[in-house]
């Protein structure tokens, strides 16, 4: 893809360096951030999640700080090849690919948030590899499976968040943007907005395009094939996590069990619009038991059983923990 259409889900250098001149924010002193870990409160995918806060104490309610740590991420890559987990030595990059990552993923989100797809984004230092966005309260995975913890903030899903769900994986598929790493932990609800975002964007892949105008999506391309796996395939992703959900509350029964079953509908119909061709198929899919088949329905490498991917899970850290 050509440079230009590369730059439609960019924001402008312009407003990425005029988010660098402040130095306060609502009364926080961003020259003396704190990044003890009292406020640590999450890990990215490359980076962790703080509380916005200053040495002086002071501590945001609405905002969060998200800082980079590649060595962070260059460690925890070496430690699965010597593990034998993956079938290759991992390339680590070079600092100007870690720049020009940082930089991406901040245009990226600065843009995406005009789309109602990612938080919005209020500061950047690409000196400090730091970023302040907008707080969320809860991802998908602690909504659908609520913690026992008292320190953790309790709420369930309900069938109006899951009609708000279905209408965020239909903005991120009229985009042309690959998030690669779009599971149930980096989907976030905000109790403020009313309203789902997706977070840690910085693997994403910009798809190819078939116009002029860069608007109109490459439907039968590999990456497209596999971005629609990134919603539907093993528990932990979204429309399969959002159906098994409904499957459940159906079962237990109760004054409510038929929004979820309209919210069940609404998934299938969902679907049956946006994949015509391969409705059948997909909704076969969501139905099925788990039992690991995953990426297969969709051209790629069997994943791992459903029984491994929920150890994984609840050995994830998330953002919704309520620190003291």
């Amino acid at each position: 893809m050509s440079g230009k259409k590369t730059k439609l889900f960019y924001g402008s250098d312009k407003e990425i360096s005029d988010m660098k001149t402040k130095h306060q924010f609502h009364g926080i002193d961003l020259n003396e951030l704190d990044f003890s870990s009292n406020n640590k409160i999450g890990n990215g995918a490359y980076g962790n999640i703080y509380n916005l806060a200053d040495k002086s104490g002071k501590v945001s309610k609405d905002y969060v700080i998200k800082k980079i740590k590649f060595n962070i991420f260059e460690k925890k890559f070496d430690f699965w090849g010597k593990k034998g987990k993956l079938p290759f030595k991992m390339q680590l990059p070079t600092v100007l690919d870690k720049r020009d990552m940082f930089m991406r993923e901040v245009k990226t989100i600065n843009k995406l948030e005009k789309y109602g797809i990612a938080p919005k984004l209020y500061y950047a230092n690409l000196d400090e590899y730091i970023y302040i966005m907008q707080r969320m309260d809860y991802t998908l995975y602690s909504l659908i499976y609520p913690s026992d913890n008292p320190r953790v903030k309790r709420k369930s899903l309900s069938p109006e968040m899951g009609y708000k769900l279905i209408e965020l994986v239909d903005k991120y598929f009229k985009t042309p943007i690959f998030h690669k790493d779009l599971h149930s932990e980096n989907v976030m609800w905000s109790d403020k907005l009313g309203e789902w975002r997706i977070i840690d964007w910085g693997f994403y892949q910009t798809l190819p395009i078939v116009d002029g105008n860069n608007t109109k999506v490459n439907t039968t391309s590999n990456l497209h094939r596999e971005k629609v796996g990134e919603t539907l395939e093993v528990n932990d992703r979204i429309l399969k996590s959002l159906w098994n959900y409904c499957k459940t509350k159906i079962k237990k029964g109760g004054p409510k069990k038929s929004d979820w079953e309209k919210l069940q509908k609404a998934i299938r119909d969902y679907i049956e619009k946006e994949f015509p061709d391969n409705s059948v198929k997909y909704m076969k899919y969501l139905d099925s038991a788990l039992r690991g088949v995953g990426l297969k329905l969709f051209g790629g490498k069997r994943r791992k059983t459903n029984k491994k991917i929920n150890n994984i899970n609840r050995s994830r850290t998330t953002m919704s923990r309520k620190l003291d």
